[in-house]
């Protein structure tokens, strides 16, 4: 009896306050961690909705807190009223030291993401040691890892709200890797979130990804031949060592694990990222091959590791084909070498969206395995439906196209033409229609709104999202012109 009182005495005293150490200031709701930004006097908790609740609060032993002017007593409940994205509540703790920081307390329904580093700054590569909190409303309890985490992206390293790739760790010690499910998303280590800097929608690259697992789906319906590349994700606020960091998206990685590759390291599957402007990536031309290991011509390998088996024959040669061959091998070979459903699919994906940084750039080459043909694969689309990488507008009116696509409508294999025009008009029965494609933007736009993060995105990065009602609009009526234009182009064919 004295040992069960004196636990229960225990857990009375001293509530649940995970990841707290000496007088570090910390809230916690109902075992949540309200993140806490000093500079800017904003406090942020995760809720699965905006009911009221009642809370119960856990803080740091240390400390004294008060939510609009009322002391709470450490492990006692706090009754939060009329929640909706607007509401705020005045939070002050006071530390061991008797100083008071004043935050405004602010409730989201977006997963709140926290990544902290105490030794190094976050550069471009390679990847430093920091702690991963990842709190999801839908969840029973919060994610607390230790990461890797760099700097990611080309143009877009150079704007001052980072995009971010981090892989998630067994330990500090040996960085292992380890992986998990984030959020309801896939099983894996490597993880990306997206700032979406030059996007003043802050969707396009999810939406893209969206409307390319509706056509993947699609294609799998039908029969056709399909290597699975839509990644999905989820939009989160992010805070970087306790400074707010705005609206993300945690997006999954297009890997060798999510495509299903071989693991034969001579004969199992293959993965290239095409990263930069090159006749390699085009296809017109097939650049010197000396002193290549990791990198080739524009072109990167991602799987097998170049550390462990440096692969690039496969590539080099389907390039010198594309580039080099007669029309009459091209015509008779390509769909050897090339899977032509998903192919297909790219183009109509790519014309859709116009990705014309996606036409020889952003581009990710697949085999199941050595034997099998080439899977195109997208990434990175963000800059897409009518505006470019710098953010500025695109017309609606113009075909993008590269080499291989210009091949294969000149030599027409397989009736390719034909067969271009046939999936057009499947997939504009119900997945490339207007109302489909709007629905998109306009359903993340409404979750931002009644989240009350894109109130906050407009505060920390005025220039990124500056009026998303006026550039829904904008995607809008872009959207129109471009189907139509694209309808004209198809029936051509």
């Amino acid at each position: 009896m004295v040992l069960l009182f004196g636990l229960f005495s225990c857990y009375q005293e001293f509530p649940y306050v995970p990841e707290i150490h000496g007088d570090k200031p910390a809230l916690f709701v109902n075992y949540n961690e309200v993140i806490l930004d000093s500079e800017n006097e904003l406090a942020l908790l995760s809720v699965a909705n905006f009911e009221d609740f009642n809370g119960l609060i856990s803080y740091n032993k240390y400390n004294r807190v008060s939510i609009d002017l009322n002391y709470i007593s450490n492990g006692s409940n706090y009754d939060f009223e009329n929640i909706d994205s607007g509401s705020s509540f005045k939070l002050s703790i006071v530390d061991s030291n008797n100083l008071e920081q004043h935050y405004t307390l602010k409730l989201t329904l977006l997963p709140v993401i926290h990544i902290s580093q105490n030794f190094e700054a976050i550069k471009d590569e390679p990847k430093i040691i920091a702690h991963l909190n990842v709190q999801d409303p839908q969840g029973k309890s919060s994610i607390n890892e230790y990461c890797g985490i760099e700097f990611r992206g080309g143009s877009a390293n150079g704007q001052p709200k980072k995009s971010y790739g981090f892989e998630i760790y067994d330990d500090a010690e040996s960085m292992s890797s380890k992986n998990m499910r984030l959020l309801g998303m896939y099983n894996d280590d490597d993880w990306i979130l997206d700032a979406s800097y030059i996007d003043k929608a802050n969707t396009r690259n999810r939406v893209s990804f969206d409307l390319w697992s509706d056509i993947q789906n699609d294609a799998e319906e039908r029969g056709n031949t399909v290597l699975y590349s839509a990644t999905k994700g989820q939009f989160v606020e992010l805070f970087v060592n306790n400074s707010y960091k705005g609206l993300y998206c945690l997006n999954e990685r297009v890997d060798a694990k999510m495509l299903g590759l071989k693991s034969s390291i001579s004969s199992g599957g293959l993965l290239y990222k095409s990263e930069e402007w090159s006749s390699a990536t085009t296809f017109s031309g097939v650049p010197d091959t000396a002193n290549f290991v990791e990198t080739w011509a524009g072109w990167e390998q991602k799987y097998p590791s170049p550390n462990t088996f440096s692969y690039w024959k496969p590539l080099y040669d389907y390039v010198d084909f594309v580039s080099n061959s007669s029309d009459s091998d091209f015509e008779k070979q390509i769909f050897s070498n090339l899977s032509s459903d998903q192919a297909i699919d790219y183009f109509i994906l790519m014309n859709m969206i116009y990705g014309l940084d996606n036409a020889g750039k952003n581009i990710l080459l697949a085999k199941l395995d050595v034997s099998q043909p080439f899977f195109m694969c997208p990434w990175d689309m963000d800059a897409t439906w009518g505006r470019n990488w710098k953010g500025e507008e695109y017309t609606a009116n113009d075909l993008v196209t590269f080499n291989l696509y210009k091949r294969l409508s000149k030599t027409a294999p397989d009736n390719y033409e034909l067969q271009l025009k046939n999936r057009w008009n499947e997939l504009r029965e119900e997945v490339l229609t207007l109302p489909n494609i709007v629905n998109k933007f306009e359903s993340y736009q409404q979750l931002f709104i009644e989240a009350g993060a894109y109130q906050r995105e407009l505060e920390t990065w005025p220039e990124s999202m500056p009026n998303i009602y006026d550039e829904l609009i904008y995607i809008e009526t872009w959207l129109e012109k471009r189907i139509a234009f694209l309808d004209n182009y198809f029936e051509s064919l």
